[in-house]
């Protein structure tokens, strides 16, 4: 289960890495040194070509006036821009639901899905509350937790870097001695909108899930500690 982890990591950062790639563009050199950089609109073998720049200016050269013809990719800040579109802000206030997938690392592995209801006070801050199911993967049980979420975005555009908690109680539903237990986990992240109101997340942090077992008249107490990593789609 940690190399799904890794894997929904790297397909992650693959999606932004190919983005700030950029775009083709068409560059024109001409005899007398200049060099043009836009889209080639038209073109007449032999005689003439049209270019429209960035700034939509048009020019048109006679073929006897140019060097080469030729294209390269555009800059990672510009196409970052065009994807991001940064000058778009997003006023999302009310309702706000949340589906992930996770894994926690550590002695007793911890597959997460989990999901998400509340309320979006503001762009910047989020308050609901969480349930789903986490399975353990070295003792094999699994718990339902019970938590608080509280989510701090730092900006209202597309692409945003958020902090998150989670504070609350997982109850053992399979081991009848018990296993419950409190549950916090602090973590960070980056949310990507793909609509008016549906982003992707991606988070990183750390959990504790605290675990008291009952023998009879013995107990004992544990935390499973570990990092985690999630992936999931907001609404």
């Amino acid at each position: 289960m940690r190399r799904i982890a890794y894997t929904i990591l790297f397909c992650f950062m693959a999606i932004f890495y190919s983005y700030s790639q950029g775009e083709m563009r068409d560059v024109v050199y001409l005899k007398n040194g200049s060099i043009i950089r836009g889209i080639i609109i038209e073109q007449v073998p032999n005689k003439s070509i049209k270019i429209q720049t960035q700034d939509e200016n048009v020019f048109v050269y006679r073929m006897d006036e140019i060097e080469k013809i030729g294209k390269e990719r555009t800059t990672s800040d510009k196409a970052f821009k065009k994807v991001l579109n940064s000058d778009k802000s997003y006023d999302l206030i009310g309702y706000r639901g949340f589906v992930e997938f996770g894994y926690t690392t550590g002695d007793d592995g911890c597959v997460q899905l989990t999901t998400t209801h509340g309320y979006q006070l503001n762009p910047y801050l989020f308050i609901g509350g969480a349930t789903g199911v986490n399975y353990f993967t070295e003792s094999e049980s699994v718990l339902i937790p019970i938590w608080a979420d509280i989510r701090g975005y730092l900006s209202d555009g597309p692409l945003t870097p958020f902090v998150g908690l989670r504070v609350g109680y997982s109850i053992d539903v399979m081991d009848h001695e018990g296993g419950s237990g409190s549950y916090w986990s602090p973590s960070v992240g980056v949310r990507y909108m793909i609509g008016e109101r549906t982003g992707l997340n991606l988070s990183i942090g750390y959990a504790s899930q605290h675990r008291k077992f009952s023998y009879d008249r013995f107990s004992s107490k544990i935390n499973v500690d570990g990092f985690h990593v999630k992936f999931g789609v907001e609404f």
